[in-house]
């Protein structure tokens, strides 16, 4: 009796046990559960992102307020992952991180290394790296790697943007939106895709290719820094090059050979607007260049200036004669006079000045030595821009077309009398430096001559930055 009593228990039991735990359902769609039998289901609590900055799931983060301030409006639900697996929006931005290079940025920027080697456990802490990911992935393209004052401006706008991409989707479409709208920088982010796939193709030539993959990079930094919309209608220097462009509707109308600033006397890098320009010009020597290269020769030989056709001014512009002037008084801290040379084919600016508005006191201008043009490398100034072809740009400034010459700087170029020109149609002047360049599907590398690529090169490859070439 005790036995069948026992038997039956353990019926009852196992069949509770069964029905509680099948997986069939009802019609309404809940689980069916036996009757006197209650079994409760496994749950997980929600994710909420911390926004603490002083919790340890913040360390290494570069944007850790700006990271927290996100959560902080916008909700602290997860974006990029979710309790179960990681929604696809985290594995576009993982593939764009892994892809940085192709963009002339390190994928180490932007915690490639440590989201890799996370398992598929979700954890707060993948959250919060993809968050900064993002952050700062959009900041370097839209501004270049430096610029902290103008990203922490930018914040809320960044903010809102992944709040929108979280949204409605477009990641990657939104973030290159970001990237400089310029031809040339769309250019060279060609030509560094092309020289990525020559690297995965030809590994026997990994050295040039990774030479040239690091220029294009160091230049697409560069044009990221650039904050002036160029104007459809420019003169275009590019002082490594050694070469002028005046561009119309993207199109180049005239170029020429030029000489621009030595190293040690460097042409600045400057926008600004040619408005007018002079028919031979005088040349008002600068202080330096008449204290340290003319005072020891004049100290020497006085009849220095009149072979070459200087004047002597005083302060208020009165000529002297040389021979009044105490020269042997004169030193770099005492030089009361101002040295100018006369107008003619013999003038250090030539026949031709271009005036522009800058704070360097740099022209553009015509030579005197014409032979420096044939040189290979042209960096031979005290910082202004000699041109070749600067008649040329004259007619073009006054007729507006290349192939038509004015007729009034034609008579005043025989006449070789001073004259100044207003510029009816005012043309913005560029110089930039930039030390490579994609043409026409050619790459142009040029020598760095004033050594500015290295610190851009210490930035983008630094060493705790992992690339992945």
């Amino acid at each position: 009796m005790i036995l069948r009593k026992l038997r039956a228990t353990l019926n009852i039991i196992c069949i509770a046990s069964f029905t509680a735990y099948s997986s069939c359902t009802n019609t309404m769609g809940h689980i069916a559960i036996a009757e006197h039998t209650h079994v409760a289901l496994p749950t997980q609590e929600p994710v909420v992102v911390p926004t603490d900055t002083t919790q340890e799931v913040f360390a290494g983060l570069k944007n850790q307020r700006s990271v927290a301030r996100f959560y902080q409006q916008f909700g602290t639900v997860p974006v990029w992952i979710d309790q179960k697996d990681d929604r696809n929006l985290s594995d576009t931005l993982m593939a764009l991180i892994n892809s940085a290079h192709y963009y002339g940025l390190a994928a180490g920027r932007y915690h490639g290394a440590e989201l890799a080697s996370m398992s598929k456990v979700q954890t707060v802490r993948k959250e919060l790296l993809l968050t900064d990911a993002f952050l700062s992935f959009a900041a370097d393209v839209k501004f270049g790697l430096l610029d902290s004052k103008k990203k922490s401006n930018d914040d809320s706008v960044r903010l809102v943007l992944l709040k929108d991409v979280v949204t409605n989707g477009s990641l990657k479409r939104k973030l290159e939106a970001l990237e400089p709208g310029f031809a040339p920088y769309e250019s060279l982010k060609t030509a560094l895709r092309e020289q990525l796939e020559s690297h995965n193709k030809y590994t026997n030539d990994s050295a040039s290719v990774n030479e040239k993959v690091r220029l294009i990079s160091i230049n697409l930094e560069r044009w990221r820094r650039e904050v002036v919309l160029l104007a459809d209608r420019h003169i275009y220097i590019n002082i490594p090059s050694f070469m002028l462009e005046v561009i119309d509707a993207d199109s180049v109308v005239l170029s020429s050979r030029i000489v621009v600033g030595k190293p040690e006397t460097q042409t600045p890098v400057l926008s600004s607007v040619v408005e007018c320009f002079t028919i031979y010009p005088y040349w008002h020597v600068p202080r330096k260049i008449s204290v340290e290269e003319y005072l020891p020769i004049l100290k020497r030989d006085t009849t220095f200036l009149r072979r070459n056709n200087f004047d002597v001014l005083d302060r208020k512009g009165k000529v002297l004669n040389p021979d009044s002037v105490a020269w042997e008084k004169f030193n770099t801290n005492y030089f009361p006079v101002v040295l100018r040379q006369g107008e003619g084919t013999e003038n250090s600016l030539g026949v031709i000045k271009f005036i522009f508005d800058n704070p360097h006191a740099v022209f553009l201008h015509d030579t005197n030595a014409k032979r420096l043009f044939s040189s290979t490398a042209r960096a031979f100034s005290h910082g202004c821009i000699r041109m070749e072809r600067a008649v040329e740009l004259a007619h073009y400034l006054v007729t507006g077309s290349v192939t038509v010459e004015s007729k009034t700087i034609s008579k005043y170029l025989k006449e070789k009398q001073q004259r100044w020109i207003d510029v009816k149609r005012p043309i913005p002047i560029y110089t930039r430096y930039f030390t490579c360049d994609y043409v026409n599907g050619v790459l142009r590398m040029y020598k760095d001559i004033y050594g500015a690529d290295q610190a851009l090169y210490d930035l983008l490859y630094a060493p705790e930055m992992e690339w992945g070439l």
